[in-house]
């Protein structure tokens, strides 16, 4: 039997996940999006050089900017969840990268949960970072919501 039906050879890829798109994209839907199933899935179909997890870490300002009835307990625990929540991912084999958010202003001067500024670098930026494996890269992937 030829072996490369049984056990095909999987793409090398680059992977890059938009956290703050991809999160609020499945929360608008009504739907859960499971990151450690979905890193075993990538695993599964690809041989990743790298699965990127770009999101985004919330200062105080912000925090009181987008909840002002909240207190500062609220504010620890919201920064102590999304913490644990990066420990897990990394624990997974996820290279997590963040950056604090910025919330971007509509016309009415309303900060909405789903104007947050995309936090992936441009892919050309990536690549360079790469380029000693990029001549044994299939693909380049970013996950996100439109």
């Amino acid at each position: 039997m030829n072996e490369n039906i049984c056990n095909p050879v999987k793409s090398r890829a680059l992977i890059l996940i938009d956290d703050s798109n991809l999160y609020y994209g499945f929360r608008k839907c009504g739907w859960k999006f499971d990151y450690i199933k979905f890193y075993d899935w990538l695993v599964k179909q690809f041989d990743p050089i790298g699965i990127y997890f770009f999101g985004g870490i919330i200062s105080k300002k912000t925090f009181f900017d987008k909840h002002p009835t909240h207190t500062i307990s609220g504010f620890v625990k919201a920064k102590n969840d999304r913490e644990h929540f990066f420990k897990k991912l990394k624990t997974k084999g996820y290279i997590v990268k963040t950056k604090p958010v910025r919330i971007g202003a509509t016309t009415q001067a309303e900060f909405l949960i789903d104007k947050y500024v995309p936090l992936i670098p441009p892919v050309s930026l990536l690549v360079d970072r790469f380029s000693s494996n990029t001549s044994k890269l299939n693909k380049i992937i970013v996950v996100k919501i439109k």
